[in-house]
């Protein structure tokens, strides 16, 4: 039954119509704002799902709720009012999921540890949770115990005994200063933890993926389990990787925002298939990309201190981004990268030339845009088959390919590139069904586009020294938009939505609609 969204509270006159619903398996009440304490829920014996969730004022759970003992599913989060649970919670003997996130609670009662069906407990956001009981211990079928946010000092050794347990996440629990022994089945782990050294017990936990987010004194993490496939490190900031053979069976390693790690060897990493390496604003290299036999992606961004990235032999890479690496001067070893899929070099601002490619039969993807240095990307004439051009950003840009050479371009997008004077072929492009030229202060004049036959849609905003575009009265255009452009003369066009002042928010909405393919900047 949905009734979320409503002002009813428990004194409503309705609730005793909806008692009679004896068969009644979910009740949603999301959203009802004025609900300060639930109804007597001892009649909905078929019960299974029960959602309370933004529930802002609703201080109490009636006690009635042991009652129901058919419910699966409860769902409190968002309820920050709600300070406890009723300990007739532990009653719910088929309950699967509890999920408390953002709720107001100080602490879990002691009965839910005779919740043995109990699979999922969540209590993530609870800023006021100070203790976990023991009994937690109890939950012989949980299977994810996530909290976050929480002011918890410690949690119980019981834990130890969570043989089904596999998801584990706390994270932003600021106050933890040590962990107990875990539990042996774990194959994920999510902690911060305020110690310079994880548990002696730690190598012997075969997770499958860890990540460690916001542990300021930890400075190294010991060798991992044989079975750890992904390991991710936020915000460590006195951590060093200096040595990663420990590491040999990873397939995934992420960093971010490590202040510490200057450098990275890759070299004992014979099984990485993917490396992302974000706000880590000292990293200066990354080495030993020679052994990387598997590697498929790399995601650099926000990097400001390298330099170079050097790909020797990566004969699996697929994709390849950087973003916002101020530094970057030049990538080099793509060449050999046979089946690149996707290369997106965005805010590379000491960028001077694209990187040497030979990928162009399996390249989907290639965005590059806001290099302000990039002075020329006339290679691209050797990527024939791509659909869509977007180029923006780019303000030192002088040279661009020549367009007629595209026979698939459908699509072409320059954008405050203002060093640019002319778009070689564009005139004998007879692909072309959208053609956005916006913020190009040194454009003058557009060739004749009367051969552009399938041409619908120009945009043509914001370049002040343009004063002519010939053929347009041989186009079936649908929608011209030459904002800005004060200069720019043009003929009658009938059957032609003509913007000549498009407000931003208007411009934006219709583009939207036209072009749903731009994330894809060269395809």
């Amino acid at each position: 039954m949905q009734l979320s969204n409503n002002e009813i509270t428990e004194l409503w006159g309705g609730w005793s119509s909806i008692m009679l619903a004896k068969r009644l398996k979910v009740l949603d009440l999301t959203c009802c704002k004025y609900l300060s304490r639930t109804p007597n829920l001892s009649a909905f014996t078929k019960l299974e799902i029960l959602i309370l969730k933004h529930c802002d004022k609703l201080e109490q759970v009636d006690p009635s709720i042991g009652e129901v003992k058919s419910l699966i599913f409860l769902d409190l989060s968002d309820c920050g009012s709600l300070k406890e649970l009723p300990g007739e919670v532990g009653e719910l003997v088929k309950l699967k999921e509890l999920i408390l996130d953002s709720t107001g609670i100080i602490e879990i009662p002691t009965s839910i540890g005779s919740l043995r069906k109990l699979e999922k407990l969540s209590a993530r956001g609870c800023r006021s949770l100070i203790e976990v009981p023991s009994e937690i211990g109890d939950l012989s079928s949980l299977k994810i115990l996530e909290i976050s946010s929480a002011p918890l000092s410690d949690l119980p050794g019981s834990i130890s005994r969570l043989s089904s347990l596999q998801h584990l996440k706390l994270q932003d629990c600021h106050k933890l200063q040590w962990l107990p022994e875990l539990p042996s089945g774990l194959t994920y782990l999510m902690v911060s933890h305020h110690c310079p050294r994880l548990p002696q017990d730690f190598c012997l936990i075969p997770q499958e993926e860890l990540g460690l987010e916001g542990c300021d004194l930890l400075e190294y993490i010991p060798e991992l389990p044989s079975l750890s496939l992904k390991l991710c490190v936020v915000s460590c900031h006195k951590l060093i990787l200096p040595m990663l053979n420990i590491f040999e069976h990873l397939e995934e390693l992420s960093i971010e925002s490590c202040s510490s790690i200057e450098r990275l060897d890759l070299s004992q990493l014979n099984r990485l298939k993917r490396l992302r390496a974000k706000y880590c604003y000292n990293l200066v290299e990354i080495q030993g990309h020679d052994h990387l036999e598997f590697l498929e992606e790399i995601v650099i961004y926000h990097c400001r201190s390298i330099n170079r990235l050097i790909l020797p032999e990566l004969q699996c890479l697929k994709q390849l981004k950087a973003n916002s690496c101020n530094n970057l001067i030049e990538i080099q070893g793509l060449e050999r990268a046979k089946f690149l899929e996707a290369l997106h070099i965005s805010d590379c601002r000491s960028i001077v030339k694209l990187p040497e490619l030979s990928c162009f039969a399996t390249l989907k993807e290639l965005n590059i845009n806001d290099c302000g240095n990039l002075l020329g990307v006339e290679t691209l004439e050797r990527f024939l088959s791509c659909r869509s051009m977007y180029i923006t950003g780019c303000k030192s840009l002088e040279k661009l390919p020549n367009l007629s050479k595209f026979k698939n371009l459908e699509k072409f997008t320059m954008r405050y590139s203002l060093g640019v004077t002319e778009i070689p072929g564009i005139e004998e492009s007879r692909s072309l069904t959208y053609i956005d030229i916006t913020g190009c202060d040194s454009m003058e004049t557009l060739p004749d586009l009367s051969g552009c036959h399938k041409l619908l849609y120009l945009v043509v905003r914001d370049c002040k020294k343009l004063t002519q575009i010939r053929g347009l009265e041989k186009l079936d255009l649908i929608y011209l938009d030459i904002s800005g452009c004060d200069s720019l003369e043009i003929p009658q066009l009938p059957g032609t939505s003509v913007f000549r002042q498009c407000e931003g928010c208007q411009y934006e909405l219709f583009y939207e609609k036209i072009i749903l393919c731009e994330m894809i900047m060269l395809r």
